[in-house]
C-alpha cells in the first residue's frame, strides 16, 4: 500500500507542472487573440474614418463645381444620393455605439 501511495504522489507531482504549462499556454493564446481583435477594431475604425472624410471632401468638391457652373444639374441628384448614403452610414455608426471615428 505504501508503494501505491508513493507512486500516486509522484504521479500527482509530475502532472502539476504539465497542468500549469497548459494553463499558461492557453492564457498566452487568449492574450494574443485579444491583441489581434483590438488591432482589427482599430483598423476598422480607421477605415470608417477615412470613408467619412473622403465622403465629405467629395461632397464639398461637387458642391463647389456645381456652384461655379462647371458641371451640370444632374450632379445635384448624385450629391443628394451621396449625402443620404453618408448620413445613413453616420446613423448606423451612432446606433452601433462605435466611438472615435473622427
Amino acid at each position: 500500500m505504501q508503494d501505491f501511495l508513493t507512486i500516486l504522489g509522484a504521479a500527482r507531482t509530475a502532472f502539476i507542472p504539465v497542468g500549469s504549462a497548459i494553463v499558461g499556454f492557453l492564457h498566452r493564446k487568449e492574450k494574443e487573440r485579444e491583441r489581434r481583435e483590438n488591432e482589427k477594431l482599430k483598423l476598422d475604425k480607421l477605415f470608417v474614418h477615412h470613408m467619412l472624410v473622403t465622403s465629405k471632401l467629395t461632397e464639398n468638391i461637387a458642391k463647389k463645381l456645381t456652384k461655379n457652373g462647371i458641371i451640370n444639374g444632374d450632379t445635384h441628384e448624385s450629391i443628394d444620393y451621396h449625402r443620404k448614403t453618408r448620413h445613413a452610414l453616420e446613423d448606423y455608426i451612432q446606433e452601433m455605439g462605435i466611438e472615435n471615428t473622427s
